[in-house]
């Protein structure tokens, strides 16, 4: 009797076991799939560029017709991860963002947000300081690359009344990681403004966070300061290829950065 109250004890925890891995797996599913249809709406999305049109023109394809202005040359075929892409010269290219709508406020203290976008490096910095390669202007913002070609991202925070002085930098490292030359990778930053998290991501997956936001310091304000993609013509500028810039007013979850490196890579 004993023997079989074993038996049978071992075969309902083996039983449970299958069932909770049955349920783990539909979660991860559940999870995957709301976060490629989350995605897919473009839920939050307040900026998109793909560089695919052929004329000078480059659109915000997100629907918030923000103003781009673009000193850069685009490239077709081969070289790009898809249709069109921009080549920067590490020198005096530019992509200039108009912080107009939702922009304007986006990195404002307490605020959520999310930078993506794929980048190829076509070698080191050239202006002997990190490459930035998508960024708030003033104190930059955002993540760059540098001159060892290590793979990072900045914060600053201010204790000015006016929330215009930077006080404090918050480096978002990654562990040492580097890009190579010629190889494209996809880039996301995320910042939890009620939370006070910042997170960086190389290829969908997580490899840097910080919790140092939580110091009673408030974000900088950069007010009307632009964005740039891969730098502000001849300042801290990177060097290279650079596609499919996304730019949202919300947190990203780890499955949905996963998602959008999976669809651009």
């Amino acid at each position: 009797m004993e023997k079989e109250m074993k038996i049978v004890l071992a075969t309902l925890i083996v039983v449970f076991i299958v069932v909770a891995f049955y349920f783990a797996f539909l979660k991860v599913g559940f999870d995957v799939w709301k976060a490629k249809a989350s995605i897919a709406s473009k839920k939050g999305l307040v900026l998109e560029l793909k560089f695919d049109n052929i004329d000078e023109y480059t659109y915000d394809s997100s629907g918030k017709n923000n103003q781009v202005n673009i000193s850069a040359m685009k490239v077709y075929g081969q070289a790009c991860f898809s249709g069109g892409c921009l080549s920067i010269d590490g020198l005096n290219d530019s992509v200039e963002i108009q912080p107009l709508g939702l922009l304007e406020d986006l990195t404002d203290d307490g605020k959520s947000w999310a930078f993506s976008l794929m980048f190829k490096p076509s070698g080191l910095p050239r202006q002997g300081k990190p490459g930035y390669i998508l960024f708030r202007q003033g104190w930059h913002g955002g993540l760059y690359y540098n001159l060892q070609g290590v793979y990072g991202g900045t914060l600053w925070l201010t204790n000015d009344t006016n929330k215009t002085q930077p006080n404090k930098a918050i480096g978002l490292g990654s562990g040492g990681l580097k890009l190579e030359v010629v190889k494209w990778y996809h880039l996301a930053m995320v910042l939890d403004g009620e939370k006070k998290e910042a997170k960086l991501y190389l290829d969908g997956k997580q490899v840097g966070s910080t919790l140092n936001l939580s110091t009673g310091l408030p974000m900088k304000d950069y007010g009307k300061a632009r964005y740039y993609v891969g730098g502000a013509a001849g300042a801290y500028d990177a060097y290279g290829m650079f596609d499919n810039v996304r730019i949202y007013d919300r947190v990203l979850s780890d499955e949905e950065v996963s998602v959008l490196a999976r669809w651009h890579s």
